[in-house]
């Protein structure tokens, strides 16, 4: 979790509406600036890890979102094909590092190794790709929004 507030911190700000959003998160925060976010990973290849990996996604701890809501976290999708995992979070602009009691952080970290046992990097990306944990940031190379 704190890997990802780090990451909040140095993406670039669009305005809602812009091509880099949906006119569905245009409706939910008008005129205000979000940042957004994709990354992918790897599960590893093995059924039974996969099941439990979707099912703990399926039943989150409270903690979080707790963490996600008091890190800035307006909106999180995470999307699977086979082992590749994708996930985009979109917060607001001035998302910070979350302040949470010690018991909370505590709980997200161990949520945090919890889901490195299922997790895998993805192969073949450059030594310098961004990362949040295993999780690597990936570059938006094309938008269309219809007007």
């Amino acid at each position: 979790m704190e890997a990802l507030a780090d990451s909040v911190r140095e993406a670039t700000p669009c305005r809602v509406g812009s091509s880099l959003h949906s006119k569905e998160v245009q409706l939910r925060k008008p005129n205000s600036i979000m940042r957004r976010y994709a990354q992918t990973i790897l599960l590893k290849d093995d059924p039974e890890l996969i099941r439990q990996y979707v099912d703990y996604h399926a039943h989150p701890w409270p903690e979080i979102a707790e963490g996600m809501r008091n890190s800035g976290v307006q909106r999180a999708y995470i999307y699977r094909v086979g082992l590749v995992m994708f996930m985009i979070v979109e917060t607001d602009e001035d998302a910070k590092g979350p302040g949470l009691s010690e018991a909370t952080q505590a709980r997200l970290n161990e949520w945090d190794v919890l889901m490195q046992g299922f997790q895998e990097v993805m192969p073949g990306l450059p030594a310098d790709a961004p990362r949040n944990g295993k999780w690597t940031l990936m570059e938006e190379i094309y938008t269309f929004e219809q007007n």
